[in-house]
């Protein structure tokens, strides 16, 4: 991983950012309860968290992958690692070259 880039504090600035912007898209009360709760088709209550963000992070070092289609692949399995977590949250693929 390239020694220069900070990529823990670039996501976090991200989702810092990202859960403070999309509260203005929901109203006072289901901020402060953390959830939206919407009627379905039966008329029942469901309930579903607020928008979050899940990023994946995968360094592309020389060398590393033979092909976009490798990249893409790791940067699916890192981005579902992410959304394990609930809420916004981030993963970074660390492995380097000699671990694959």
């Amino acid at each position: 991983m390239d020694g220069d880039v900070d990529y823990d504090s670039i996501c976090q600035n991200i989702i810092a950012e990202f859960d403070m912007e999309v509260l203005k898209y929901f109203n006072d009360e289901d901020v402060e309860k953390g959830y939206l709760e919407v009627k379905n088709r039966k008329g029942e209550v469901d309930t579903f968290p607020l928008t979050s963000i899940s990023i994946g992070v995968v360094v592309a070092d020389e060398k590393r992958f033979a092909n976009i289609l490798e990249i893409g692949e790791v940067g699916a399995q890192v981005k579902h690692l992410a959304k394990m977590t609930m809420g916004s949250s981030y993963a970074i693929d660390r492995r380097k070259e000699t671990d694959l």
